[in-house]
C-alpha cells in the first residue's frame, strides 16, 4: 500500500455574501475572514465573483482591499466570468491589485455565456450578444494570444501586466512559468494552478 502524499497547500473559498440592507457589513465580515484565515495558517483565500446576487460583484476590487488587510496569504478568484468583462480592462484591474498585494493574486476565470445573460444581456452588450464569441477565442485574439502559446484566458492579462510593469508580472503563461497559474474552466472541465507547477488548459472545444 503506497503512502499518501501530505497536503502541501490549503485554501478556502467563500461567496462573500451580504444582507440587502447592509452590504458594507457583509463585505467587512468577508475581509475579516481573509485576515482570520491568514492567522490560522491557510495558504490561500478565494472569492467568488457574482452578478445580480448578494455577493462580491468585482473580485478585483475586493482582492485589492484584501491585499491591504493581509500580508502572506494568496488571494484568488473562483471564478470571474469572462463574458461580461473587457479582457484588457480586467487585465489592468487584476494587475494593479496583484502589484498592491505584493504578487499574491491567483485569478481564476470561466468562459462561455455568463450568468443571467438572458435577463440582462441586451442591456450590457452593444448589439445582439447571442452572436458574440464568448469562448476562449475572445481572449486569444487579445495581444500575445493565439500564436504566442500563452494560456488562453491569461493572454490579455499577461500582455497588460508586462506593459504596465515589466519588472513585476502578475502571472506567467503556461510554458516555463515559475509562479502559480490561475484556474480556468469550461462547462465540463477545470484546471487549477498550484504553487510550484503550471496548470494546463481545460478545454472541451
Amino acid at each position: 500500500m503506497s503512502a499518501t502524499s501530505p497536503i502541501e497547500n490549503l485554501s478556502f473559498l467563500t461567496p462573500g455574501n451580504y444582507p440587502d440592507d447592509d452590504p458594507a457589513a457583509g463585505l467587512e465580515d468577508t475581509l475579516r475572514l481573509f485576515e482570520f484565515g491568514e492567522r490560522l495558517g491557510f495558504d490561500g483565500a478565494w472569492i467568488r465573483q457574482r452578478h445580480l446576487e448578494h455577493g462580491v460583484g468585482s473580485a478585483a476590487v475586493f482582492l485589492a482591499a484584501a491585499g491591504q488587510r493581509t500580508s502572506r496569504i494568496q488571494l484568488g478568484t473562483a471564478v470571474i466570468p469572462i463574458g461580461y468583462e473587457s479582457p484588457f480592462r480586467l487585465a489592468e484591474d487584476l494587475s494593479m491589485a496583484d502589484v498592491l498585494s505584493g504578487g499574491r493574486l491567483q485569478p481564476g476565470f470561466s468562459a462561455g455565456i455568463p450568468p443571467h445573460a438572458e435577463l440582462i444581456g441586451d442591456l450590457v452588450f452593444d448589439g445582439d450578444w447571442r452572436g458574440y464569441d464568448l469562448s476562449y477565442g475572445r481572449i486569444e485574439r487579445s495581444p500575445t494570444g493565439g500564436s504566442s502559446g500563452s494560456s488562453p484566458t491569461c493572454a490579455a492579462i499577461i500582455w497588460a501586466t508586462r506593459t504596465w510593469s515589466s519588472s513585476h508580472p502578475a502571472i506567467h503563461n503556461g510554458r516555463g512559468c515559475n509562479r502559480t497559474i490561475p484556474a480556468w474552466s469550461t462547462g465540463s472541465g477545470t484546471a487549477v494552478g498550484a504553487p510550484g507547477r503550471c496548470a494546463g488548459r481545460a478545454r472541451t472545444d
